[in-house]
């Protein structure tokens, strides 16, 4: 009985996890660039699991910092609500209506979904010499916040590497966006003879904000970033020697 109640717990905890990290959708931001004309963004949602599922996806009076949001009322989202069978994708269509004009050409501003009815299932099996095995499941619901970015002018990419720190076996750079946009980067770390150390995971780096990124390795000599297009390396914006 001991081994059944310390499995569930392992298993609660593995939840609480997967419900920070767990997300059926693609792309997980929409990003909408009406100084270029675009007033619609769209994103997908799967259902994975094996039962029907009911969602709803509503508009947040803040962003995913918890910020007011500016552009709150101006953000549409169509449908509101669904039901999809196992198997099944909705596309999800988020609209700028009725956008003030005195708003325009002043870069970024930020909003956010509210995505309700997705969930995430963890199994696992303890086995012991004198137990052929217990599987436990949990399914549990998940309430999911998407960001949404709007960019009212011409998009402006700068990067920025402010500071440079040496942590046991790694390196931690800090990049500061210095552009009027969020978007993503990619971070490649050389040693001096040019070899790749490190090739890191594209991260989204916030208009205005700086984010850390941490390298195995203490012998950097070149470091490169590069701008992300739809999940791939894209433009080299910034490339610095040590």
């Amino acid at each position: 009985m001991k081994k059944i109640v310390l499995l569930m717990y392992t298993l609660i905890c593995l939840s609480v996890y997967s419900n920070n990290s767990y997300s059926p959708i693609y792309p997980t931001t929409v990003g909408i660039n009406i100084g270029k004309g675009k007033k619609v963004g769209e994103f997908k949602i799967f259902n994975t699991g094996d039962k029907v599922k009911t969602f709803e996806v509503s508009v947040k009076d803040t962003d995913n910092f918890e910020t007011p949001s500016l552009i709150k009322e101006y953000i549409k989202v169509f449908p509101k609500s669904f039901s999809l069978k196992p198997g099944e994708t909705k596309t999800i269509r988020v609209m700028l209506r009725d956008f003030p004009k005195e708003l325009m050409g002043k870069g970024e501003y930020r909003g956010a979904l509210l995505i309700k009815g997705l969930s995430s299932k963890i199994e696992n099996q303890y086995e012991s010499k004198d137990q052929k095995g217990i599987t436990a499941s949990v399914d549990i619901k998940i309430d999911v916040s998407m960001a949404v970015y709007v960019l009212t002018g011409n998009e402006k990419t700068e990067v920025e590497i402010i500071s440079k720190k040496i942590q046991g076996d790694r390196t931690i750079l800090e990049l500061k966006n210095k552009g009027n946009y969020s978007y993503e980067v990619l971070v490649e770390a050389l040693d001096k003879k040019g070899k790749l150390i490190e090739e890191g995971y594209p991260v989204k780096v916030i208009a205005g904000d700086s984010q850390k990124f941490p390298i195995k390795g203490t012998n950097i000599s070149k470091v490169k970033i590069y701008d992300v297009k739809e999940s791939k390396k894209n433009n080299l914006i910034l490339e610095k020697s040590y």
